[in-house]
């Protein structure tokens, strides 16, 4: 691991930083792609056990490396829950944009009843992907307990 001054520092967290932005998207676009989700899609349980894997490689090797490792991997979770909350999706920030957006331009405002039904299917959709990545973590840890077992 380099070590760097402040400037050159800063410049590459920006240049990381892009860098996850753009693999974040990248991975946005492969949803629409006719994948399966379940594998795509990964809940909390299956994302705590990346960090666990990432924490005992990394930790393995070095203290720093396992640090830099660590922080690497939550600032890309960071990075794409920042990108997952600015979607379009009526719940989510971005659907907030959205609605403020079409507010701006038409100059009438969305009546309470609308924005209600819109942001109760933005809810399911929410829902549906919870439980779209609930059940790929479930799938994933009992396929590797019957690794385990066999």
């Amino acid at each position: 691991v380099e070590s760097l001054s402040f400037f050159p520092a800063i410049w590459k967290g920006i240049t990381e930083t892009a860098d996850a932005l753009r693999l974040t998207v990248t991975g946005l676009s492969t949803l629409f792609k006719g994948v399966d989700l379940k594998e795509t899609v990964s809940g909390p349980a299956r994302i705590a056990d990346m960090l666990g894997t990432t924490a005992v490689q990394s930790f393995s090797e070095s203290f720093r490396t396992g640090i830099i490792n660590m922080f690497s991997f939550l600032a890309y979770i960071s990075i794409s829950l920042f990108i997952m909350n600015l979607l379009p999706v009526p719940i989510l920030d971005g659907g907030l944009i959205l609605f403020a957006l079409i507010e701006l331009v038409t100059r009438k405002k969305i009546p309470p009843k609308v924005l209600y039904y819109i942001q109760f299917i933005g809810l399911a959709f929410i829902i549906a992907l919870f439980c779209i990545g609930f059940s790929g973590d479930v799938a994933y840890f009992f396929n590797n307990f019957r690794g385990i077992q066999k």
